[in-house]
Formats: C-alpha cells, sequence, structure tokens
C-alpha cells in the first residue's frame, strides 16, 4: 500500500499505471507548448539560501476542460535529494506520493468535479548536485475531462528537464 501525501496529508490510495516516455527532450527553456491536449512540466519556482532549490510541477490543460490527471516525475536519485513533495489544496484533490524518491520516483494525480483553477500539481523543495545530470523528466500516464471522458494518449504531453522561472540562477 502506498501513503500518498494530499495536501500535506497522508491517505492510503491508488498506484500509477504504466508510464509514458517523457517528450522529446527539446529544450527545457522552451516556453509552455500551446498544442491542444495535456502537458505536464516543472518548473525551477526558486533558489532557497541553503543550496536547495524549489521545483513546480505544472499540470495544465489547452483546449479542454481538465477534470482528472495521473502521472510521475523521474530523476536520476545519485543527483537528487527530494527534501519534500507537496500538493497544493483548495483546488480539487491533488495527490503526491514520494515513498520512491529515494528510487527518482515521485508519483502524481489529481481530479476535480470541475475544472482546476491553476495548474500547480506539486511543490518540491529538493537538493540538487548538478542539474543537467539529473535528467528531470515528467510523464502524464491518463487524464479526463470534467465529464469524466478520457483525453486520448496522444493529447498527453511530459516534458525532460526543468524550464527557468524569471529571478532564478541559470542551471548548474
Amino acid at each position: 500500500m502506498c501513503a500518498l501525501a494530499t495536501s500535506g496529508v497522508l491517505a492510503a490510495g491508488a498506484r500509477s499505471a504504466g508510464a509514458q516516455k517523457p517528450a522529446a527532450a527539446a529544450s527545457p527553456a522552451a516556453p509552455a507548448a500551446t498544442a491542444a491536449g495535456v502537458h505536464a512540466t516543472l518548473t525551477r519556482a526558486a533558489d532557497l539560501a541553503d543550496g536547495r532549490m524549489v521545483l513546480l510541477l505544472q499540470v495544465e490543460a489547452t483546449g479542454l476542460g481538465l477534470g482528472s490527471y495521473q502521472g510521475a516525475v523521474t530523476f536520476d536519485p545519485t543527483q537528487v535529494t527530494v527534501d519534500s513533495a507537496v500538493a497544493p489544496s483548495g483546488d480539487g484533490s491533488r495527490l503526491v506520493n514520494a515513498n520512491d524518491a529515494a528510487k527518482g520516483l515521485v508519483r502524481y494525480a489529481g481530479y476535480t468535479t470541475s475544472s482546476f483553477r491553476t495548474g500547480d500539481a506539486v511543490r518540491f523543495v529538493v537538493r540538487v548536485k548538478s542539474l543537467d545530470a539529473a535528467k528531470f523528466a515528467t510523464t502524464l500516464d491518463v487524464a479526463g475531462d470534467v465529464n469524466g471522458t478520457a483525453i486520448a494518449k496522444t493529447l498527453l504531453h511530459g516534458s525532460a528537464g526543468v524550464r527557468p522561472s524569471r529571478g532564478t540562477k541559470p542551471a548548474k
């Protein structure tokens, strides 16, 4: 049984199905895709004074109402230590399962009966030896619209790398 952190609260729950491969390794600095579908991206949100960094996983839909999703973030565990992984509260139900973070895997999911107000899915605080060598990737396994209809796998887009955010130092 997996422990899932839901807005900081632990709950027992679901496991992710086989993950799709992330999108082709385009430049992590490229802007978010605008093609119709669901896009999962990691953004470097802040650098902390103690050398850790904050990464924000965003799951955003373009051209459709997103009601649910499930996916994973993978990375090289020799390069990354996850200090925390927290799903936000107050915007549907969002879940994060960091039980396998030491193996380079964090699973996430979300669902709502209406559309999500924001794309913010998980806030990570991490220690990274080398951002390039960390080989971060996001995948989406499944997603559904607000009526519960499955969104075609061809419209689910993961990403490779971490996008920079304004005000953060360049990746090392």
